[in-house]
């Protein structure tokens, strides 16, 4: 009674050979990993006999196990995997139709007929069902691609919207755009911030006896030196024509004077041998940013010293918190 009901012993063998091919499975993934989508659909082969041997019934609904193996190959959408399922499933029933008198008994003429119809039938729906899904599949990457395409093109037309195409430093617009958010950020957390206006001397001079396609060459290389000057934290623009502004942040007003005048010296002492050794100077107005001073008036003062640094005589530094007023020569 007991093995009647809870271990009939033909659940009982069933039970005990799935959990052997279960072993079986898991030591081939270790040894023929290569190998183990096929190895896989072997056994899928294998756990349809035995539900069928094993029942003693072949039909009766059975043969549709015969299917496990064409399921199994159908996860990977791969055609080969497809195929050979199916092939092992026609193949191994016809070896074991002629091996075993218990299947050759149970199954006839039109039955065996109608196994292989099954067997071809469920192939063909499986492969249907891969291509579509490789269509969908497909049809997915496009739109993602797409929409990266669509992402990167925003992110370039964006960046070519702020940057300036001769010096490919930042324009005029994003200047405005970066000093407003850093006012924010001093008014909110007190953050040193400084603000340099850059001109250079007598560039009309320039275009006028070199042309204007070596004045670019010069506007190109000053905006070079001026961004490899800077530190992370800091921000320079072109501003317009000969003109550029410098952002800086983070800093003492000592070392923001110390370092925009070194700028300063350094495009005094390019060579510029295109333009037959000309020297290059430029004029700095610079000034501390005090909280509630808004925007425009920070510019104001800022563009006040740049207009009295070039009475003095060009070529210098002036800043308002500078207790010499003047730098340069």
């Amino acid at each position: 009674m007991f093995l009647g009901g809870f271990l009939d012993p033909t659940v009982l063998i069933q039970g005990v050979i799935l959990a052997l091919l279960l072993i079986l499975a898991e030591w081939l993934l270790h040894v023929l990993q290569g190998m183990f989508d096929y190895i896989l659909i072997i056994i899928g082969f294998i756990i349809a006999v035995i539900i069928m041997l094993v029942s003693g019934k072949v039909f009766n609904g059975l043969q549709i196990s015969l299917a496990l193996p064409i399921l199994v190959s159908m996860f990977y959408f791969n055609s080969k995997r497809l195929w050979f399922a199916g092939l092992t499933t026609l193949i191994g029933f016809a070896i074991l139709y002629m091996l075993l008198a218990t299947i050759r008994e149970q199954v006839s003429l039109y039955d065996l007929i109608a196994v292989v119809a099954m067997i071809v039938a469920i192939s063909v729906i499986g492969h249907a069902v891969r291509m579509r899904g490789i269509e969908q599949l497909q049809l997915l990457e496009r739109a993602v691609s797409s929409e990266q395409e669509l992402f990167m093109d925003t992110i370039a037309l964006e960046y070519t919207s702020k940057q300036d195409h001769l010096t490919g430093l930042y324009n005029h617009i994003t200047f405005h755009e970066y000093l407003d958010s850093l006012i924010q950020q001093h008014e909110t957390n007190g953050l040193p911030l400084q603000l340099a206006i850059i001109d250079i001397d007598n560039f009309k001079e320039v275009n006028d006896t070199f042309g204007h396609q070596l004045g670019d060459e010069v506007l190109r290389k000053l905006s070079m030196l001026l961004n490899t000057s800077i530190s992370s934290d800091d921000f320079v623009a072109r501003y317009g024509g000969e003109e550029f502004t410098m952002i800086l942040t983070g800093k003492s007003q000592e070392q923001s004077l110390l370092m925009v005048d070194g700028v300063r010296e350094r495009i005094a002492n390019i060579d510029f041998t295109e333009l037959g050794h000309h020297i290059v100077t430029v004029s700095i107005g610079m000034t501390d940013y005090v909280n509630g001073m808004g925007k425009d008036l920070l510019f104001q003062k800022a563009d006040a010293l740049l207009y009295q640094a070039k009475l003095l005589g060009k070529n210098r530094t002036m800043a308002d918190f500078d207790k010499e007023s003047t730098h340069g020569y």
